[in-house]
């Protein structure tokens, strides 16, 4: 199935299934995005772009366009768009690079996921296409390569960004952000979660209003403070009917998610790294990826576009198991008092009665005796552990060679 399209004669990539279209047009060397919504079978630029100077606007070399006004793909400050920029690159005397403009593209089967440090989608090389749009800057040798990764059967997008340094400078990035969308129009609801331990996930929802609109995360890891979705609705909308824009990020360190209604109340999203303490030397034949941020739309409401997220990760990024597996969790055997000689003296019961999963809960951590003690710095309590937790797991494993079996230890 042929995904993705591109018409040389009016420069546009159509990326379109039976659920959702996203259009490109390429105007004056600039990737411009033109319609995102339901399947449409063909774009004939009914979506009205500017064409003239509005006070205060820069047009530079876009003209008759502005720069101001523009939905760009990807955007940066100094250079005429005055909205929350997507990415902030600084040369070696520290001035910041322009917008860059669009130099090539590839079209991939599949979802060209190289990166194996990253978490990525994969699947089959029918599930999905991903467009390339490489945008360049001559002077400095900075590649920066947009992919979009339109799913088959799914009302989904996914985005992630490259940057490459083929010049012999270091760059400095400040910020690079995974997504940027402009939307047209700001009558919309801004769904969050947000909570603290314990008290996890609670919906909160705020009507955009003129500025922006900011959430996120300096923790360092993932956690209930601020979680790295979004979702942009209709007022209308409900659990089964009306539209909704949502985002998420397949990543747990810092980020950071800004909604910015401009003068002419029109949106722009922008999702990734939090800036806030991101500085990335980017030196001279290297390059560096961000997080993949997922992009979902749904016309049926919230009940729909949470079914779309879970059909998604299920089938391509959680890796398959076995299902109903039996387990046990050490939590209602030993609460806080978890430790290694307690496990060991039921390992073998536990593998002789069927158990394929087993969980060491909470109460490992060190100096974590009750709800009172540290949490989260991740490092084993060598009192209850003397032997570290990489022995259990060992023991684990051992038991279930020796039936030639499989078997699974998380803590």
């Amino acid at each position: 199935m042929q995904l993705i399209n591109y018409s040389e004669k009016t420069q546009t990539f159509s990326l379109t299934n039976n659920k959702i279209s996203y259009i490109i047009q390429i105007v004056n060397d600039y990737p411009v995005k033109r319609y995102f919504g339901k399947t449409i079978k063909d774009f004939h630029g009914s979506t009205h772009l500017e064409n003239f100077s509005h006070a205060f606007s820069v047009q530079g070399d876009a003209d008759p366009y502005s720069l101001s006004t523009l939905p760009l793909e990807y955007s940066t400050s100094d250079s005429g768009d005055f909205r929350v920029p997507g990415y902030l690159i600084k040369d070696k005397h520290q001035q910041y690079l322009p917008i860059l403009k669009f130099s090539r593209y590839e079209i991939i089967d599949g979802f060209e996921a190289k990166h194996d440090v990253l978490p990525q989608l994969k699947g089959k090389s029918t599930d999905a296409q991903t467009l390339c749009l490489v945008l360049a800057d001559d002077i400095t040798g900075l590649e920066i390569t947009l992919k979009y990764t339109i799913l088959a059967h799914l009302p989904i997008i996914t985005k992630q960004v490259v940057f490459n340094n083929t010049g012999k400078s270091t760059l400095s990035l400040t910020r690079a952000d995974s997504l940027q969308l402009d939307i047209n129009g700001s009558d919309f609801d801004m769904l969050t979660l947000t909570g603290a331990h314990a008290h996890e996930a609670n919906f909160s929802k705020c009507h955009l209003a003129p500025g922006k609109t900011t959430i996120d995360s300096n923790y360092g890891s993932s956690g209930p403070q601020a979680v790295p979705f979004a979702c942009l609705a209709a007022p209308e909308t409900t659990q089964k009917n009306g539209v909704a824009i949502g985002t998420t990020l397949l990543w747990s360190g810092n980020f950071s998610f800004t909604a910015e209604v401009d003068q002419y109340q029109n949106t722009r999203l922008v999702m990734g790294i939090n800036p806030e303490t991101f500085d990335w030397q980017l030196k001279p034949n290297t390059d560096f990826t961000t997080p993949v941020a997922v992009l979902n739309y749904s016309t049926n409401g919230l009940n729909d576009l949470s079914q779309n997220f879970h059909f998604l990760f299920n089938r391509y990024l959680i890796k398959k198991q076995s299902s109903l597996l039996v387990t046990f969790n050490t939590w209602e055997t030993a609460y806080f008092h978890v430790n290694e000689k307690q496990i060991s003296s039921y390992l073998r019961d536990l593998y002789n009665i069927g158990i394929e999963l087993f969980v060491i809960d909470d109460g490992w951590f060190t100096n974590r005796n009750g709800e009172n003690g540290q949490l989260g710095d991740w490092s084993y309590d060598a009192e209850k552990f003397p032997h570290g937790l990489k022995a259990i797991s060992e023991r684990c494993h051992a038991l279930m060679d020796l039936s030639h079996e499989s078997g699974h230890v998380y803590v």
